[in-house]
């Protein structure tokens, strides 16, 4: 478990420091699994993506403020809690080599709410009842993403709202989201600028379910593909943002 973190842009860019920023954990789940806390509150996604990748574990739990996981002696575990929990699973995942930078292709994300259950062992996931009306990807899932809208949202690993736009991505499957996360440094002579998108896709077995508030969030989204990979962006500049002599 983390100790310590930095900032999701100083996390993707400059890696983690094993012995200073991770800790022991609990030991109550198998060693495939990482935890993390205040999860979508805090922006944590981004370190989680990189201590996986680093120490190598294929699943990761992120629990949000106000939830928590509970996890019998079969390793059944089970929601609670206003908000939820976001699965991320890696044992599809690719790394292109050749990427200079950070970079994870064709991870899965769901997000469990209250009463959720979900199997570790099989990763098998049952929505609660209390979401009754499903989504599912139709005809357009395994669509050409070249020819797909694309919807851009700043500062995405600070995003609290990150399941409702992975539940977007299933209303429109034409859509992509891409998120952004740059560099905090402004130079006013940097013509570029460095970053990470994450971008987030349906695949075949994308499926979300909505129902009321009062039990906790109201929708649960399950297997929606992302990608996240380093870019340089081009800095444009107003009049106005120009340093005074």
């Amino acid at each position: 478990m983390f100790v310590d973190g930095q900032s999701p842009y100083f996390m993707l860019k400059k890696g983690l420091d094993i012995d200073q920023e991770l800790g022991q954990g609990f030991g109550f789940l198998p060693d495939e699994w990482f935890v993390d806390q205040h999860f979508l509150a805090r922006g944590r996604l981004a370190r989680m993506l990189v201590a996986m990748q680093k120490v190598g574990f294929q699943f990761g739990l992120g629990v949000d403020e106000d939830s928590a996981i509970t996890i019998d002696g079969q390793g059944q575990a089970r929601v609670v809690g206003t908000r939820g929990v976001l699965v991320v699973d890696a044992s599809q995942a690719e790394i292109d080599s050749n990427a200079n930078g950070f970079n994870w292709k064709n991870l899965r994300l769901s997000y469990l709410s209250h009463g959720d259950q979900m199997d570790l062992a099989t990763r098998r996931i049952k929505i609660s009842s209390h979401r009754e009306n499903e989504r599912k990807v139709q005809d357009n899932a395994n669509r050409d993403v070249s020819e797909a809208s694309v919807r851009v949202y700043n500062d995405i690993f600070h995003h609290v709202s990150l399941p409702n736009l992975m539940f977007d991505v299933l209303q429109d499957p034409s859509s992509v989201c891409v998120g952004l996360c740059l560099s905090q440094e402004d130079d006013a002579n940097d013509e570029t600028q460095d970053g990470f998108q994450l971008c987030m896709t349906t695949t075949a077995e994308s499926v979300a379910r909505e129902g009321f508030f009062g039990l906790g969030d109201p929708i649960s989204v399950l297997h929606i593909r992302a990608d996240i990979s380093p870019i340089r962006v081009k800095v444009t500049r107003h009049e106005n943002s120009k340093p005074k002599p």
